[in-house]
């Protein structure tokens, strides 16, 4: 690719590029202009506007706020509300995802961000209604350009490039003196170099108060950055399902941006540094107007990703079949509840846990109903016993299918949902940690995550033998201090010389970092992964609160803050005596078994 370098007088759009105004009522009126970039000679790939990303429902621009003289004073995203994203999505994502319902889930996506950005960079007034059709003129009679196709409502969020991956791998990085990664955004074949706006200063040891000192204050510092990069994913991903009550469903390291500050000479810029959640993810609430759970669909939740448990390739199929209706019920005078059976000839896989979304024709009108597996009945012979969960319905509806007892109804179109919910999402934030904390020299996230569940069941396995209540983040360190004791090739495995690129042997590791941090670390992580026994913050992948999906989240909160706390107590005294006295300790013990 060819770059594009940003001119050396800040505050000027790239080389080759025009910020142009958005043709907004709301927003000429004032010194500051909402601008798009675009290309003076529109690129051949990726056209004339910069398209950071495609997301389910909304297309994300690179934008600015200008003055009155065309100076660039902020880089900013413009969401704009489209529907480009659903071409490929599920029929029964794009069915459900109506107008109506795309209107409420971009409101509540804004008022989320509101929230996680504290504010939110700029309201136009057309995050809740939408605006009128757009277009802006390119340079020298290079015709008008097109923002949104039609009514679409809108979104400004503050824009980073720096990647959660990247800047994590920076704090990894042995050798942190002089680095500056260079940021820049693809558009088409080109690279549009930001690095002089957005790019990470190298004074006093590449931004850490501990980068002088040597290896020992790298590691602990990398720690505590890295810990506090991970409370902002945790905290943004909680505001979002609280905000929205629905998962994000499609979590993975590039759901986040890193911002940077602006940080006073001689202080350290990576302590400015903030995750935030730039994707809300793609899953959609079923409209089930009453129900114990909570059901979401998702338009990539199948697909295989690393971040995703394995346990979702257990459940899914679709297609048509007959419908046989044994008997309609009615409780509380007002909800119905059906018991039948599906036929079909197509392949399904279904848990007790899952749901059947039916949707059949009765007389001239079509209803929707979601059943699970009527007790312990299977599939056997092609046929599914199901049982629908209370629905309210209208009275013809009801009447119609009561008066349908008996009678097979053909062509019956069906789904099977997943019970999946927040805890999906801290699973993936789980496989998130072990990514920043234990993927450093000799490894890869497969091997780390494979050793990381290991553990997770061997810790689970051993709380459920000691029977009692393991409470808080003090007793899982423990038990994971047990386990480790119990066999050598754990330290090797998941020791904290997988934090950094630093060449350390695991027990050096530990001369720099305390055992009972560490295994609180690991005790943060363990928790984090469902269904694995006593230890476990969730039963299942469905294991939501209905109406407080964002509770799962505030256990890890808890730890994390705890871990904060100690690290940062590591930083701020004379850590490097106490621990030359360790290293003496050590010489005369050796393994984990050794006390700090």
């Amino acid at each position: 690719m060819t770059e594009t370098r940003l001119n050396l007088v800040v505050g000027v759009p790239p080389e080759g590029y025009s910020a142009l105004p958005l043709p907004l009522a709301a927003l000429s009126t004032g010194a500051v202009r909402l601008c798009v970039l675009a290309k003076n000679t529109p690129e051949p790939v990726g056209g004339p506007l910069v398209v950071l990303r495609e997301l389910l429902d909304a297309r994300v621009l690179l934008a600015c706020l200008c003055d009155a003289a065309g100076r660039v004073h902020r880089w900013v995203e413009l969401w704009v509300q489209s529907g480009v994203g659903l071409d490929e999505a599920p029929a029964g994502v794009r069915e459900v995802l109506t107008p109506e319902v795309r209107g409420v889930r971009w409101e509540q996506t804004a008022a989320a961000y509101d929230a996680i950005e504290r504010p939110i960079l700029l309201r136009t007034g057309f995050e809740s209604k939408p605006a009128e059709p757009m277009s802006v003129e390119m340079p020298a009679g290079g015709g008008r350009v097109e923002i949104n196709g039609g009514p679409a409502r809108l979104m400004v969020r503050g824009f980073s490039p720096h990647g959660l991956e990247g800047f994590a791998g920076l704090l990894s990085s042995p050798v942190l003196s002089g680095t500056r990664p260079r940021v820049g955004v693809a558009h088409g074949k080109n690279v549009i170099d930001l690095d002089r706006v957005f790019g990470i200063s190298a004074l006093d040891g590449g931004g850490l108060f501990l980068g002088q000192p040597g290896k020992w204050g790298r590691v602990i510092e990398a720690l505590h950055l890295k810990l506090r990069l991970f409370a902002d994913c945790v905290e943004s991903v909680r505001e979002l399902a609280a905000r929205t009550q629905r998962p994000v469903l499609n979590l993975r390291p590039e759901s986040f941006q890193v911002g940077l500050g602006d940080a006073a000479r001689g202080l350290p810029q990576w302590w400015t540094a903030r995750a935030q959640l730039s994707d809300p993810g793609d899953a959609v609430a079923l409209p089930m107007q009453t129900s114990d759970a909570n059901y979401f669909l998702s338009a990539s939740m199948m697909k295989p990703s690393v971040y995703r448990p394995e346990s979702l390739g257990l459940s899914g199929g679709g297609g048509r079949g007959q419908l046989r209706i044994r008997q309609v019920l009615t409780q509380r005078g007002e909800e119905v509840i059906l018991e039948g059976t599906l036929v079909t000839s197509e392949r399904v896989r279904m848990t007790k846990h899952d749901l059947v979304w039916l949707r059949a024709g009765v007389g001239s009108k079509r209803v929707d109903l979601y059943g699970r597996l009527d007790g312990d009945a299977g599939l056997t012979g092609g046929e599914l016993r199901l049982r629908t969960v209370p629905q309210r319905l209208p009275g013809d509806v009801a009447a119609a299918l009561t008066a349908a007892q008996g009678v097979p109804l053909s062509d019956v179109g069906f789904e099977i949902v997943p019970l999946v919910s927040t805890p999906c999402d801290l699973y993936a934030l789980g496989v998130i940690a072990t990514r920043l904390f234990l993927v450093g020299r000799g490894t890869t996230l497969p091997v780390a995550l494979d050793e990381m569940l290991s553990l997770a069941r061997a810790v689970n396995q051993a709380a459920g033998q000691r029977g009692g209540e393991v409470s808080g983040l003090a007793d899982v360190a423990k038990i994971v201090g047990e386990v480790f004791r119990s066999d050598a090739r754990w330290l090797g495995a998941l020791g904290p010389h997988r934090l950094t690129e630093e060449e350390l042997t695991p027990e050096q590791s530990l001369d720099l970092i305390p055992q009972d941090v560490w295994f609180s670390v690991l005790g943060m992580i363990v928790p984090m992964f469902p269904g694995l026994g006593p230890v476990s913050r969730a039963r299942d992948l469905g294991d939501a609160r209905f109406g407080g999906v964002h509770l799962v989240y505030d256990g890890t909160l808890g730890d994390v803050d705890v871990l904060l706390r100690k690290t940062r107590s590591m930083i701020v005294i004379d850590w490097n005596a106490n621990r030359e006295v360790h290293s003496v300790i050590r010489r005369f013990a050796t393994g984990v078994g050794a006390r700090g």
